[in-house]
């Protein structure tokens, strides 16, 4: 959320505001900020859109980390942890970024739809949209948005309740956008681990580099390396080096090839380079290792 140190205490009023009866289902701001007046990581139980017009740096949304840039329009879902790190060199003339937000309530939603049968469609679709994650909107349906969002400076709060139930059409009816964040469970962790090992199983022979494994789940490379480091505690090279030596162990214990046949068996291409990583690892060099180990 693009808020000032000093808007911080209205942030609170707003938890704390969902817990009894509103006076106020939105709010609009249009704010120029130093990158460090942007606050750390947080989650609301609130939607937010957001249009950043000045600025770039890493935002980590749900199970996402990846770079963002001027110029884009992210809505994202109540609940969901999210944090935009703005690069302090990437700003405007005068060291600032700048933004535009709308921070709303489910319950607008829920209002709308009571007393208003069309708006029904809309409410549907963004609820669902909830459950699958936040997302980014693309060419078209982010022009339009940010047409209404500049729009709604100049407007009063009526005129903006109107500009805002018309950006809820338009992202109802977007067939241009992608997911920047998911909700983290914990099966999806389980399920990106195992298939991480699945595909290093099937292809620790060949070269495999942290893009590709990236790739394979899913993720950006900085989404992907964050969340290998967290989940198991090394990098993804660590970890697959890690089981590369395991196999060569087991092929000096088992088998009576060569060593450079087990460094290439192993899924090493240098055999010098493979046998001073082994000694450095095992105290001892792939000859000693099975004599001591038959």
């Amino acid at each position: 959320m693009f808020y000032c140190k000093k808007e911080l205490s209205y942030i609170c009023i707003m938890k704390l505001s969902s817990l009894v009866r509103r006076s106020s289902t939105f709010m609009y701001a249009h704010v120029h900020i130093k990158p460090s007046e942007q606050i750390g990581m947080h989650q609301q139980p609130t939607w937010e859109l957001s249009y950043v017009v000045s600025g770039q740096g890493v935002r980590k949304i749900g199970d996402t980390n990846e770079d963002f840039y001027s110029g884009e329009v992210v809505l994202v879902v109540p609940e969901m942890e999210h944090q935009w790190k703005f690069d302090s060199t990437k700003t405007d003339s005068k060291g600032m970024i700048e933004n535009y937000t709308i921070v709303f309530h489910s319950d607008l939603l829920e209002q709308v739809s009571l007393f208003f049968p069309e708006f029904q469609e809309v409410s549907q679709r963004l609820m669902e949209l909830k459950k699958l994650g936040s997302i980014k909107f693309l060419s078209g349906t982010a022009e339009r948005i940010i047409s209404i969002l500049v729009d709604m400076n100049n407007q009063s709060e009526a005129e903006r309740l109107a500009s805002l139930l018309l950006i809820l059409v338009c992202i109802s009816e977007s067939n241009d956008s992608q997911i920047v964040g998911r909700f983290v469970t914990p099966t999806l962790i389980e399920d990106r681990l195992k298939e991480i090992d699945v595909y290093i199983s099937c292809n620790y022979k060949r070269e495999i580099t942290v893009e590709q494994m990236a790739s394979h789940v899913g993720m950006n490379r900085t989404s992907f390396c964050s969340f290998f480091k967290k989940q198991k505690g090394m990098t993804f090279i660590t970890y697959l080096n890690s089981f590369r030596m395991d196999m060569a162990c087991y092929l000096l214990r088992n088998h009576e090839l060569s060593v450079s046949d087990v460094c290439y068996q192993a899924g090493y291409k240098d055999v010098p380079y493979f046998t001073r990583l082994f000694k450095r690892i095992h105290g001892k060099n792939p000859t000693e290792y099975r004599k001591q180990n038959l």
